[in-house]
């Protein structure tokens, strides 16, 4: 039970985030774009139809997995081997490369001009 208002908002270590709140912002923000790209690909609707916009964020998609998973290594670079790493990334990397197949799918398909 908690003894003081600090103690019950403090998060456990092991379930707080290790990369910054801008990062987290950035993945909300850009898994939120690419749920509508998969939407806008699935049900072939067009809204938003700007290639730069697309191109932007599966660019920041990529580039803020990269790096919570970079700040993960950094902050418990005691917990981890190496493989675990390797395979962790390899895992990361996979499923990035299937999350963003609609959004590039889109942006090839429905915004080629």
């Amino acid at each position: 039970m908690a003894t003081s208002i600090y103690d019950s908002i403090t998060v456990p270590d092991i379930i707080a985030p290790t990369h910054p709140a801008i990062v987290s912002s950035l993945l909300l923000l850009s898994e939120l774009m690419i749920l509508i790209s998969s939407f806008c690909y699935a049900f072939e609707r067009k809204y938003l139809p700007f290639r730069r916009l697309w191109q932007s964020v599966i660019t920041i998609y990529i580039a803020s997995n990269t790096l919570a998973l970079y700040y993960e290594y950094l902050n418990r670079a005691n917990g981890y081997d190496t493989y675990e790493m390797i395979t962790h990334a390899s895992i990361m990397a996979v499923i990035v490369t299937i999350l963003l197949s609609p959004t590039y799918l889109y942006l090839k398909k429905d915004l080629a001009s």
